[in-house]
């Protein structure tokens, strides 16, 4: 929060290109343009280095080298970023950021709970830029925020909750819709060990398929480091192995044909999904703590080679396993099935969920 005012051309300057659009200043960009349209120190032309925290777990660049795009952004804008990424709960860490004052310049990261709650929280009380009054040099900005192009729950309770001011941008970047839209997500299993039991995963059909393929691998006693390996996993707090009830129930909600609509929690599916997981964890094919489990602690049997089928997407399995899968060839995780899906013919392609909205928030 230190230098906030000061800062605050600087962060929205390097926010737009952080969101996917490249921002050119009034008198040409370069470091000239960010110190002397408030991107550097008043004017002075000292440095300036902005440090973004992307609060997404997973989201760490791996073993991708990000010097130029921070080199592209320096380069635009005359601002030097340095990025921090959040490993366990987005959640936990906003509310860390506020109560210890460790905060970033600049925060980038998901909307969808607890952590949009937190930032709404600090905006509230004074501890957000408003750029509002910025806003017009940035017209392209300034239409990705208005209300016709922002989903409305999200406008109404951030964007547009703050009268005139305004605290965070509307991040939405991918190049195409379906990049917006396919994280390749799935039942994933170590090719290892799917050779091991005999069975090819493409094979893997039905939820009566998926029963039989972890439970041949429950009864191969496959261990690691003297663990046993548990068949089925995924994340922290069950993420993502729920993505199942894709074989029981195909909406939210059923139609009844009346012109009423139910949801689907209330269905026979829907018990049907339920007691099929049960299943799942009362004869040990699923590990236990899957649904309580912090991520420090799903990462760790990750690496240690104990999951055999992960459920996530691909990007998030690829992360997780490649320390394992370095020091063992040959067991990276390959796609199970596809699987059948409730109420689709078999040769419809995959329905494509919206894709994930992100915020970023000056500081």
């Amino acid at each position: 929060m230190r230098n906030k005012r000061s800062k605050a051309a600087a962060a929205l300057l390097a926010a737009a290109m952080m969101g996917g659009t490249l921002i050119g200043c009034s008198n040409g960009g370069g470091n000239d343009a960010a110190a002397g349209n408030g991107g550097g120190d008043g004017g002075s032309g000292k440095e300036v280095t902005l440090k973004i925290l992307h609060n997404w777990n997973g989201s760490g660049t791996g073993d991708v080298d990000p010097t130029p795009v921070a080199k592209a952004i320096e380069e635009k804008t005359g601002v030097k970023v340095k990025m921090d990424y959040t490993k366990g709960s987005e959640v936990e860490k906003v509310n860390q950021i506020f109560a210890t004052q460790d905060l970033p310049d600049i925060y980038t990261g998901p909307a969808w709970g607890g952590e949009l709650d937190g930032i709404i929280k600090a905006a509230k009380e004074d501890q957000l830029v408003d750029i509002s009054g910025k806003l017009d040099k940035y017209p392209n900005l300034a239409k990705a925020i208005a209300k016709e192009n922002v989903p409305p729950a999200l406008y109404d309770k951030a964007i547009g909750a703050f009268g005139d001011k305004k605290y965070m941008m509307y991040q939405n970047q991918p190049s195409t819709d379906k990049d917006a839209m396919d994280w390749l997500y799935g039942f994933y299993v170590r090719k290892d060990i799917a050779e091991k039991v005999g069975i090819d995963p493409q094979s893997v059909k039905t939820k009566d398929d998926m029963y039989n393929f972890l439970k041949k691998i429950k009864d191969a006693g496959l261990k690691e480091s003297g663990m046993p390996v548990f068949p089925l996993g995924g994340f922290s707090n069950g993420w993502a192995v729920g993505i199942g009830n894709t074989m029981f129930y195909g909406s939210d909600y059923v139609d009844k044909g009346d012109g009423t609509l139910e949801h689907v929690f209330f269905t026979k599916p829907y018990e049907e999904y339920t007691l099929y997981y049960r299943k799942l964890i009362s004869e040990g094919l699923l590990d236990p703590e899957t649904f309580t489990q912090t991520d420090p602690i799903a990462q760790e049997k990750i690496k240690q080679g104990r999951i055999a089928v992960l459920a996530a997407h691909l990007p998030a399995i690829i992360d997780a396993s490649k320390d394992y899968v370095k020091a063992h060839p040959g067991s990276d995780y390959v796609p199970v099935g596809p699987l059948e899906r409730a109420g689709a013919e078999p040769d419809r392609p995959v329905d494509l969920a919206p894709g994930k909205q992100a915020f970023i928030s000056s500081l």
